[in-house]
């Protein structure tokens, strides 16, 4: 492990002038910071590498969240794995309407901050309180920080956008700020370039954590 991530800052140091100082610490936290910067500007099908899979068992309707999510993606309900649907914050009152009412075979889910652990948590809406059916679910990780013994989780087409960010952070933090706003757009613009390559746009908006589009979009 780390050959990886000694090429990336080894390309990442060849973009830099050699009059700019950065320490190799420091140029691995601005590459660690590049890659959760990505994890929230990028749709779901460019970040496969960081999706994951939790199969578990409700515990009166909830369960705990694992240690290293970032945003969910889906969630299946059941033995029969029934495609739960995501409730927005603004959308809790619908639940109480006919169209919208919960149960086994019309699942929703929700995402809080639980008050009593003091962490989030996941909630299945199913109509029964204390329901302890089996889940899957899917989600994007927080990626661990890129050092010199932990490579990066992204595969090198991303590397670009992770050295583009991480050349304005140093830039940046020596004064250099024309450079850094110019390494900034640069960064920008490989992110558009690859929201528009993921972006499934045929696709109606689904109001999923990993789409992209906004609502309007159809």
């Amino acid at each position: 492990m780390g050959y990886l991530s000694v090429e990336l800052a080894s390309q990442t140091r060849a973009h830099l002038n050699a009059s700019v100082a950065v320490t190799d610490a420091e140029l691995y936290r601005c590459l660690s910071r590049a890659q959760s910067d990505l994890l929230w500007r990028l749709p779901d099908d460019a970040l496969r590498p960081l999706q994951a899979i939790v199969n578990g068992t409700l515990s009166s309707a909830r369960a705990d969240l694992p240690a290293d999510f970032a945003r969910e993606q889906y969630v299946w309900y059941g033995a029969d794995q029934i495609d739960a649907h995501r409730v927005r914050a603004a959308d809790m009152p619908l639940l109480t309407t006919p169209l919208y009412l919960a149960s086994e075979t019309n699942p929703f889910y929700r995402i809080f901050y639980n008050t009593v652990e003091t962490e989030p948590c996941l909630e299945l809406l199913t109509g029964d309180d204390d329901d302890d059916a089996a889940y899957r679910f899917y989600y994007i990780k927080e990626p661990p920080a890129i050092t010199e013994d932990e490579d990066p989780l992204l595969g090198q087409e991303l590397w670009p956008p992770l050295i583009y960010f991480a050349c304005s952070r140093v830039l940046e933090a020596n004064g250099r700020y024309a450079e850094s706003a110019k390494a900034q757009s640069l960064y920008m613009r490989l992110c558009t370039m690859f929201m528009a390559r993921y972006s499934r746009t045929l696709e109606p908006y689904d109001e999923r954590p990993g789409d992209p589009r906004w609502p309007t979009a159809t």
